[in-house]
């Protein structure tokens, strides 16, 4: 189990499971979290473009089709519907950290990173209040996260099918900590320019208010989308063919 780090090299940013062009980096057992934090900065920009013959969506941007987040508990009163989320920079992160732990057939796969510019472009839909005020509109989002230091970890287990191991991941906790957060909303208002530039001042003025109390509906909202994806490849894909001899 220990050797099968290929796999996990993947799983951080959805190519997981899969046999992978010869240039990835593999891991084996003696030394696996450097080694593995190595193959992951590796992989990353290789990852840009995707890998079309397995299937596997670009990396930049990464296209998600929708999230919505629910209320807050204080300053965002407001349901966020999203369609057609792009976010930009991922193969840019530097990775700084990758762990990993066994026990029997379970591991979990910890890594760490600084990405110093995230950017999304989305469609949004709102009406409701932020910080009271009441915000409605529908169109372009476009919001600037800066050095995001994001920990992602992993929990899955060995899976037997047919006499063959797969993986699966039980459950994937995602963590984002930016040192600065700038939005722009456009069309707020039915377009009202003067009432639009002011909600989107409140908004950066108040940014560390408005992201603590919607980040867990974010992070939530993004692991259920990994493990998913993580999922429909590991499921399909043996171990025995991503390990290192």
């Amino acid at each position: 189990m220990q050797k099968r780090l290929i796999i996990f090299l993947s799983v951080f940013y959805l190519a997981v499971g899969l046999n992978l062009p010869p240039e990835f980096k593999r891991c084996k057992r003696v030394g696996i979290n450097e080694c593995l934090k190595g193959a992951i900065q590796d992989a990353l920009p290789r990852l840009e473009k995707g890998l079309p013959e397995f299937n596997f969506q670009p990396l930049q941007p990464l296209n998600i089709p929708s999230i919505t987040v629910g209320e807050g508990k204080s300053a965002v009163n407001v349901v966020q519907n999203f369609n057609n989320i792009n976010i930009y920079n991922i193969p840019s992160s530097t990775i700084n950290k990758a762990e990993v732990e066994f026990s029997g057939t379970t591991f979990t796969i910890t890594i760490e990173s600084l990405i110093k510019e995230i950017r999304i472009e989305a469609e949004y839909n709102f009406n409701g209040k932020i910080l009271l005020l009441p915000i409605v509109g529908n169109g372009n989002a476009f919001v600037k996260m800066i050095n995001v230091v994001t920990t992602i970890t992993l929990h899955g287990e060995e899976i037997q099918k047919k006499g063959t191991t797969y993986g699966d991941i039980k459950k994937v906790n995602l963590n984002f900590a930016p040192e600065k957060i700038e939005f722009r909303l456009d069309n707020l208002f039915g377009g009202n320019e003067r009432l639009a530039n002011e909600m989107n001042q409140v908004l950066n003025d108040n940014w560390k208010e408005v992201w603590e109390d919607t980040r867990e509906g974010y992070e939530e909202a993004l692991s259920l989308i990994f493990q998913d994806i993580t999922n429909k490849i590991m499921k399909k894909v043996p171990f025995q063919n991503l390990i290192m001899n």
